[in-house]
């Protein structure tokens, strides 16, 4: 069941799961699923201020559009060596006075897309030049956090029973209204109503139902993101000898 929805965040109800199985989800989601970044960067021409180094930096922490269809370099038929089935190729040519950002990347767009164009790389005196080439690859979250494709938490699910005036005017989440739970959902188990209702009010999570919480970065969308995780899961799986 979905609690909220958009385009890159999705909080929904898990029931009849473990922590195991819910960690190990939230593990496969943030580092196990394979992401578009930028790798190497050849500089051809660089006088700004900012060192080769820090600009590569910055280009890698940019988010690129995944293309679900790109295989890992060590899989593919090219043998590690690069082509258009594994990696995605970016340029750039520019000189100041301005700041250079990232929608001046020119790539194939139908590989992989700009999710922040305006985010800046570099600023350009007059008379300074930036020109590069640069590849992307596919990594994963658990190699470098430019790889990473976004934040995945969960909770377990609320049950709140009594009631107190005082207990629900500290609640932060606006859980209580008109004496009673009316947004029991936005409850995220901080107990501020227990400390200030003298035992009137009873909070606890149900042991095996969960509200889980996927925001993307853009990468991917958040129902790709627990497919292929779960994708990610079933092949690990498939690798556990049973005696």
């Amino acid at each position: 069941m979905t609690i909220s929805k958009s385009d890159n965040k999705i909080k929904i109800i898990v029931e009849n799961q473990t922590e195991g199985f819910m960690n190990a989800l939230r593990r496969a989601c943030m580092f196990n699923v394979p992401i578009l970044a930028i790798e190497d960067v050849y500089f051809t021409k660089n006088s700004s201020a900012l060192y080769d180094e820090i600009i590569a930096h910055r280009l890698g922490l940019t988010p690129l559009k995944t293309n679900t269809k790109l295989i890992s370099k060590e899989i593919c038929r090219c043998k590690g060596e690069g082509c258009s089935g594994c990696q995605v190729k970016f340029s750039l040519d520019s000189s100041g006075p301005k700041i250079v950002t990232a929608k001046e990347l020119v790539g194939d767009k139908k590989a992989a897309d700009i999710i922040c164009p305006d985010m800046p790389i570099v600023e350009l005196l007059e008379g300074q030049e930036l020109k590069f080439d640069a590849i992307a690859v596919l990594g994963t979250g658990k190699e470098h956090m430019k790889w990473s494709s976004g934040l995945v938490y969960f909770q377990h699910y609320p049950k709140i029973t009594g009631f107190s005036v005082e207990g629900a005017k500290h609640c932060p989440k606006g859980v209580f209204a008109d004496g009673k739970v009316k947004n029991l959902e936005a409850c995220d188990l901080c107990l501020s109503c227990v400390d200030k209702s003298n035992g009137k009010i009873k909070v606890e999570g149900e042991p095996n139902k969960f509200i889980l919480t996927v925001e993307s970065w853009g990468q991917l969308t958040p129902k790709e993101l627990i497919t292929q995780a779960c994708n990610v899961i079933n092949a690990k799986l498939k690798e556990v000898k049973v005696k």
